[in-house]
């Protein structure tokens, strides 16, 4: 398969929206993960999970998508 591509938002059908124009861009030739929080997407990358690209949130409650980027 191609990309790893992680979404996170903490705006469950904003996420889900961004998954589905992404996957139709794509053709479905990437894998597409979507992440609630800024907590779970550091879990997955506790866990390895290594990433192509990253869509992020800049404002989420409890960590902006800012400084999530930095923290990865």
């Amino acid at each position: 398969m191609g990309w790893k591509i992680a979404i996170c938002d903490d705006d469950a059908g904003q996420a889900a929206r961004l998954q589905a124009d992404v996957t139709d861009w794509a053709h479905g030739a990437c894998a597409v993960t979507c992440f609630p929080s800024a907590e779970a997407l550091l879990f997955a990358y506790a866990d390895d999970a290594g990433f192509d690209i990253l869509l992020l949130d800049v404002e989420m409650k409890e960590m902006s998508g800012i400084r999530l980027a930095k923290r990865l």
